[in-house]
């Protein structure tokens, strides 16, 4: 497509127009008030045609393609890429939260695998439960501190023992475990 080349009359007629800033035999340049405001009235609905006609710039003049081609270059223009922008201030406060959650994470990370090794130290056994009965318990921990708390670790004439919260029986650790005959019944079970 040839290149439009404006008459001396139209470069005359378009340098008087307040809102082109300058004006040669091939080019028009806008001032920037005109751009901004255009872009604006685009995004409020009104048709590029319009815009220019309004504004006292004859469509014909420099070409019925050219409204339409420059608002599509303002906007492309006014917007910020997406590095430069980053993420909308939502995905941040989301972002941040998320950060935090990981951060306290990986840290409830180390503190159980300290516990665990502490646990191996001290011959303790992990507390055989369900996720749900550690929420109940409020232990967020494989082995289970407090006396009062299922699986917690007692002691009982200096031998550590570890209480199992399914069947409520004690295990030395200082010798393999052996199912005790309870009265009622052969077997250690009576139902």
């Amino acid at each position: 497509m040839p290149k439009r080349i404006f008459t001396k009359e139209q470069i005359r007629k378009l340098s008087r127009n307040r809102h082109v800033a300058r004006c040669s035999a091939t080019t028009v340049r806008y001032t920037r008030e005109f751009r901004e405001s255009a872009v604006r009235q685009y995004g409020e609905g009104m048709s590029a045609l319009e815009i220019f006609r309004n504004a006292g710039i004859d469509p014909e003049t420099i070409g019925m393609v050219s409204p339409n081609r420059l608002l599509h270059q303002w906007r492309s223009a006014r917007r910020p890429s997406v590095q430069e922008a980053g993420p909308p201030a939502v995905a941040r406060s989301e972002l941040e939260g998320l950060r935090a959650e990981v951060a306290y994470l990986k840290e409830e990370n180390r503190f159980l695998v300290r516990l665990r090794a502490r646990g191996r130290d001290s011959g303790l056994r992990p507390v055989r439960s369900t996720p749900s009965s550690r929420v109940s318990a409020g232990m967020p921990s494989a082995f289970a501190e407090s006396p009062e708390s299922p699986g917690a670790a007692t002691t009982n004439g200096g031998k550590r023992k570890a209480n199992f919260p399914k069947t409520g029986k004690t295990t030395s650790s200082s010798r393999p475990s052996s199912r005790k005959e309870r009265p009622g019944g052969a077997g250690g079970r009576s139902r």
